[in-house]
């Protein structure tokens, strides 16, 4: 899972695994390696509206999701229901 975006940008948020929430802050860019398959949701909002951030979930070389909020945009969640989605949040 990377997030990207303006250099610097902070986030928080948090994702699941299997049945458990883990908490996620920082700032992008962001590189946290966890089971592909394993993870069912993840939600990472901006600090700063006006900064943009990408999410991309990949497994092994294949990007499964790639979404973008812009500025504006709250942030971002994304759901592995059998095939990944996700909603730009605002």
């Amino acid at each position: 899972m990377k997030l990207g975006g303006t250099p610097g940008a902070s986030f928080s948020g948090h994702y699941v695994l299997g049945t458990t929430a883990h908490d996620l802050f920082g700032a992008v860019p962001f590189v946290i390696e966890v089971p592909g398959e394993a993870v069912t949701e993840c939600e990472v909002r901006k600090a700063d509206p006006k900064t943009t951030l990408t999410l991309t979930i990949s497994r092994g070389y294949r990007i499964k999701l790639k979404a973008r909020a812009e500025p504006g945009a709250l942030g971002i969640r994304a759901r592995n229901n059998q095939g990944w989605s996700y909603k730009v949040l605002r």
